[in-house]
């Protein structure tokens, strides 16, 4: 099937997730397991724009089950495109436990971007553990902080007012954005 646009360059690479964030609806039509387009596909489809953009749950996740991430096949992308490549960035982000030094040094190497995207969600971890989302509050804090250290600047995504949430919770959110 064709990535999603003609207009604007945005390659679809992988669908489906095996997360199912009480949120989220990806793993619902898409499936709860990763399938990826192959880095020709990908590198064709990328040729026909001066900028390349992805469209993927997790682009960390390229070339994996989407649990664990393997770097190697995200290198193999990354050098396999010729255009601007903008990795991690909106409409696609990755997620916070995926963030490690290894991951910066790929984008920092390869892609233009200046930011990386990913979803903290909720200050609170029982909130996180009530979403289902697989991470805590110190994995969006470390990859926050690999972020700045890599020279770029995180764009972490909150979801805030979620009807079971407690006041404490609430805190804790506030208190993640504040810091």
């Amino acid at each position: 099937w064709p990535p999603f646009s003609y207009m604007k360059g945005y390659v679809e690479i992988s669908r489906g997730c095996p997360f199912f964030c009480a949120y989220c609806q990806t793993p619902r039509i898409f499936g709860h397991g990763m399938r990826h387009r192959s880095i020709d596909q990908i590198v064709l489809h990328a040729s026909r724009y001066r900028d390349a953009r992805f469209v993927t749950p997790n682009a960390l996740a390229y070339g994996s089950d989407g649990r664990k991430p393997r770097l190697e096949k995200v290198r193999a992308l990354l050098k396999s495109l010729r255009n601007t490549i903008y990795f991690g960035t909106f409409p696609s982000e990755v997620r916070p436990e995926f963030v490690s030094k290894e991951a910066l040094s790929l984008i920092t190497t390869y892609c233009a971007n200046t930011n990386l995207q990913f979803g903290a969600q909720s200050g609170s971890n029982a909130v996180l553990e009530r979403l289902k989302r697989g991470h805590t509050v110190e994995d969006v804090i470390r990859a926050v902080e690999l972020c700045l250290d890599a020279g770029l600047a995180p764009v972490v995504d909150v979801i805030v007012g979620f009807p079971f949430e407690t006041d404490e919770d609430q805190r804790a959110t506030a208190d993640l954005i504040r810091w």
